[in-house]
């Protein structure tokens, strides 16, 4: 079989094609979260507002009586429950140590908002191997009884964590602001998801 990356493309659309496909190969590798709709909120650049529009996406969703769980997967720095004004007694640390289960660990913020909680400050949940990662994801997967709707708030950059949870989600929200360094750092971003 001819590798077509190799081969230099004719015109943009051949561009196109080639991406899509190669696109569509990597997310084949990556554990998807089935059985609910999966929105990964991304940004190049920390600072430009991604879990707002996350907490309050999340809001207005509930709102339309949206089951939603918003999972804040910014492993290692989350604040998802600062934003909504609430102290988890457990978070992502004890699901993935073992100690609790995803149900165990879920707020609830509304009538139909949950919060995953991510921990804060834990070394361990940002240095999440590729194992874990895809354990993680199925265990998440494993959440349609409680949401039709999951949004990852996850972490800024282009990490190992950041590009499978959007990897692993139906779309994806990319955000920026019009400072240069965040416009450059969201097409960082972009390049990795399509590549």
């Amino acid at each position: 079989m001819e590798d077509v990356r190799l081969r230099p493309p004719n015109s943009a659309a051949d561009q196109a094609a080639l991406l899509r496909s190669l696109a569509a190969t990597r997310r084949k590798e990556i554990p998807r979260f089935e059985g609910m709709r999966a929105i990964a909120v991304v940004s190049g650049k920390g600072g430009v507002g991604k879990t707002n529009l996350s907490v309050n996406l999340a809001l207005a969703l509930g709102e339309l009586g949206k089951k939603t769980a918003i999972l804040d997967a910014d492993l290692g720095l989350a604040n998802v429950d600062i934003l909504f004004g609430v102290v988890p007694r457990y978070n992502l640390g004890h699901v993935l140590r073992g100690e609790k289960d995803i149900d165990d660990i879920l707020m609830p913020i509304s009538e139909n908002v949950l919060a995953i909680p991510g921990g804060s400050g834990v070394q361990d949940l940002a240095d999440l191997d590729e194992q874990s990662q895809n354990a993680f994801i199925e265990k998440l997967a494993a959440m349609e009884h409680r949401a039709e709707i999951l949004l990852v708030d996850t972490g800024a950059g282009i990490g190992r964590n950041v590009l499978s949870f959007a990897l692993a989600s139906d779309q994806t929200l990319l955000l920026t602001t019009a400072e240069p360094t965040a416009i450059r750092d969201s097409y960082g971003v972009l390049k990795s998801l399509a590549v």
